[in-house]
């Protein structure tokens, strides 16, 4: 069969054939799988709230899955609009119930002046006390119980005092798992998906690429207890677990996770997780890490992680309605680092992590080690990167409980063998405020970072 290429309009109201933009289909068949070659391209300024098909492409022929046309990426919701007056009843109390049945959720998020504000998720009705305090599942006697319906706290009806409300369901939004191969995804925006956006699990010769991702994260961590019996959430934007290998993640603005803006880990065999390539992307606003390899038991292989622009680790959302420290299984201890590396076979990995800027990490280091053997360091390269702390009580490294601030990057560079190039530098960006992280002309750190706009 000879490669396909189809244009989508999920908001047209004349839907085509789908061979030519000016006659683009609407929708796909549930039934449809992309083969070699096919290319499924979406109309920009478009907004989706399905997510595309899956399918295997070859070396020669990938599935490209993209945009055509002119303005913003093609938009790819993983949440359900409840925004309609119709759908809320009062409750009592300054509360209201949303009447949709709804599944599981994750994260609810109100709109004003075209401005998202995420809800406070409360663990029982008693604690709705705050305007956008919402819940759903409550804790009782130390146990999740479901509820299947929604109550937000509000003096009027929530529809009437928003511009818009999307309810996130704790859904996994794309998984390429282990026949899914050869796929290249570029240009797309994914928005409000309640556990991963874009999850590898099997899957292989996987590029994302010139993709945004944004506001992930929140789903109930239903299997786990944190050790101070809390309920802990969880959800990364870019995530590698168990097995994948030949991915590449590249020229993406990445904010607003719950946790991790890339984690590989959780590796099901030596090498099950290799030849990975993160590069040049922009990471900020996420609120456990932006590169993790955790949870794991054997070695990740060709992992690399270069020339990205990572600014302040722990923040976003989850930040701003829980507070800091945010709730984890970690506490009391805060979270929030830009590289956390806390595998048991680190020492037979073989991770590099080159010609980034790691900007900020309030409260926390910049890089945590909290598993490192004693001969750990030979399968990891640090160096040639840029570290800046906007609080210089602040410190830069952790390795096993031990902290090095400024004036110990001579001493870090003697114990661990790393960071022989590296600086301590204010990376002097564009407009830090309007999240420009572009380097101004007279930036100590140019030619670090990544170089996208």
């Amino acid at each position: 069969m000879a490669p396909q290429t189809l244009y989508i309009d999920p908001n047209t109201t004349t839907a085509g054939d789908g061979t030519s933009p000016q006659h683009p289909l609407s929708k796909l068949p549930l039934s449809f799988r992309p083969q070699p070659g096919t290319h499924l391209l979406y109309r920009r300024g478009s907004v989706a709230r399905q997510p595309f098909p899956l399918g295997s492409g070859s070396e020669d022929q990938p599935v490209v899955i993209g945009a055509y046309g002119e303005g913003p990426k093609p938009l790819f919701l993983g949440s359900i609009d409840v925004s309609s007056p119709e759908l809320w009843v009062p409750a009592g109390e300054n509360r209201w119930r949303c009447t949709q049945k709804l599944p599981p959720g994750a994260n609810l998020i109100f709109f004003d002046n075209d401005n998202e504000h995420c809800g406070a998720m409360r663990w029982s009705h008693d604690q709705l006390t705050t305007p956008r305090d919402w819940c759903m599942a409550e804790i009782v006697d130390n146990q999740i119980v479901e509820r299947d319906y929604l109550l937000v706290h509000a003096e009027n009806n929530p529809a009437t005092q928003h511009q818009r409300i999307e309810f996130v369901p704790e859904w996994k939004y794309i998984v390429f798992r282990d026949d899914h191969h050869h796929i290249r995804v570029r240009d797309l925006e994914f928005r409000y998906i309640g556990t991963h956006a874009l999850q590898v699990s099997g899957g292989h010769h996987i590029e994302i690429i010139d993709c945004d991702i944004a506001y992930v994260g929140g789903a109930i961590f239903k299997d786990r207890i944190g050790i101070n019996g809390l309920w802990v959430r969880y959800g990364n934007a870019i995530e590698i677990w168990e097995a994948g290998h030949d991915i590449r993640v590249e020229g993406c603005k990445v904010y607003e996770t719950y946790d991790a803006g890339f984690v590989a880990q959780g590796s099901s065999a030596p090498g099950a997780i290799r030849d990975v390539n993160v590069r040049n992307n922009w990471f900020y606003d996420n609120g456990f890490d932006n590169f993790d390899n955790s949870w794991g038991e054997h070695a990740i292989l060709r992992v690399a992680f270069e020339h990205n622009t990572c600014v302040n680790a722990g923040g976003g959302w989850g930040y701003v309605t829980e507070g800091r420290p945010r709730l984890s299984e970690f506490l009391p201890d805060a979270i929030g680092w830009h590289v956390f590396l806390d595998n048991q076979a680190i020492a037979d990995s073989t991770i590099t992590i080159r010609h980034n800027i790691f900007c900020d990490a309030p409260g926390n280091p910049l890089v945590r080690v909290r598993q490192m053997p004693g001969d750990g360091w030979r399968g990891v390269v640090m160096d040639h990167n840029a570290y800046f702390q906007s609080d210089p009580d602040d410190p830069l490294f952790d390795v096993l409980g031990q902290r090095f601030h400024n004036d110990d990057l001579d001493l870090y560079r003697q114990q661990t063998g790393q960071e022989h190039t590296s600086i301590i530098a204010d990376p002097h960006f564009v407009n830090r405020d309007r999240h420009d992280y572009r380097l101004q002309p007279d930036s100590p750190c140019n030619g670090l970072g990544a170089n996208i706009t």
